[in-house]
């Protein structure tokens, strides 16, 4: 799983906005314990629209962050 947390880390250098991967960096985190980081990643996907439905969803069922 830290290998694919590298893998998501590279991709988001070259699209650091993609919300579709900082998701799935961010359960990549949660599934290691890393539950800060997981959460930096959901709240950064909200940054410009905090609105976006599929994070929230994440949060609430898979993360129990609220």
């Amino acid at each position: 799983m830290v290998s694919i947390v590298i893998l998501f880390v590279e991709a988001l250098e070259m699209r650091p906005t993609d919300r579709k991967c900082l998701i799935a960096r961010a359960e990549c985190y949660h599934r290691i314990g890393e539950a800060d980081k997981a959460l930096a990643d959901a709240n950064e996907t909200l940054k410009d629209d905090n609105r976006y439905v599929k994070v929230s969803e994440i949060c609430v069922s898979k993360f129990r962050f609220f």
